[in-house]
């Protein structure tokens, strides 16, 4: 793994490649990043979903997500991965606006990020050292505000009000959606009607808010089936279900797979 200072990093895919077709390598995010491919063509699973990558593509990451690092053998590129506090507050919440977004090669020609990328990775990896933060950063910057005129025409027009509103409604939702599940609840918190989060919500991510809450605990009790071994009794009750009937049904709403049967195949 190439490093600076512990909050910027990027790697070559090559080496977060799995050696076994059958093995499930789960890389599990701490921070914001993109992926960029430079050769081949596939699907990388994240956070259990299927996206199909070619040379050139773009895909954004954040912390959190469990990536499976299962490539074609053709398949080169890099990770960059960063904090919140290794950039500007500027660049920073376009790398929000952007969260799990991807491009195709036709839509980055224009931005020649390969050289950027490439560009980066040598700064870091030939300074032996003596590497220059404010560079590093810099760089960094570059890319990732060439990344955001690559999306802006493929993502919902919303104002900096309505954005600024969502983002506080995702903070709600990661530190309570063990606590509720009521789109209600968070409205209230955040003092908006339900209709009004749902409008903002819907413009900011194409879903109703009571879709996010539930798209959102679907997918950490996905991610605690695979990374723990806690039982499923124990799990009803951590994810704010009374009995493990209702836990079992409310997931195989979503999934149409028992938690037991989701942990075997995925575990």
């Amino acid at each position: 793994m190439i490093k600076t200072n512990n909050h910027i990093e990027i790697l070559r895919l090559s080496e977060l490649q799995t050696n076994a077709a059958s093995e499930k390598n789960y890389f599990h995010l701490t921070k914001y990043g993109f992926l960029y491919f430079t050769k081949g063509d596939g699907i990388i699973v994240i956070d259990f979903k299927d996206f199909e990558y070619q040379k050139g593509s773009l895909i954004m990451v954040s912390p959190k997500q469990l990536i499976d690092f299962q490539f074609e053998d053709n398949t080169e590129g890099f990770l960059v991965l960063f904090t919140e506090n290794s950039i500007s507050a500027e660049v920073f919440k376009t790398v929000r606006k952007n969260e799990m977004r991807s491009l195709k090669d036709k839509f980055l020609n224009e931005e020649a990020l390969y050289g950027f990328i490439l560009n980066l990775y040598k700064e870091i990896k030939n300074s032996k050292g003596l590497w220059n933060a404010s560079i590093i950063q810099k760089q960094l910057e570059v890319i990732l505000l060439k990344c955001d005129r690559c999306f802006i025409g493929h993502r919902k027009k919303f104002s900096e009000k309505y954005f600024n509103t969502y983002l506080h409604f995702n903070h709600l939702v990661v530190h309570e959606h063990m606590k509720s599940r009521n789109a209600l609840d968070y409205a209230e918190n955040l003092s908006l009607s339900y209709k009004h989060l749902n409008d903002i919500c819907k413009k900011v991510t194409g879903i109703t808010a009571k879709d996010y809450i539930n798209e959102y605990l679907v997918l950490e009790i996905k991610k605690a089936l695979v990374l723990t071994n806690i039982p499923i009794n124990k799990l009803t009750t951590l994810y704010g279900f009374d009995e493990a009937t209702n836990f079992v049904k409310y997931f195989k709403r979503y999934t149409q797979i028992t938690p037991k049967q989701f942990r075997k195949e995925n575990k």
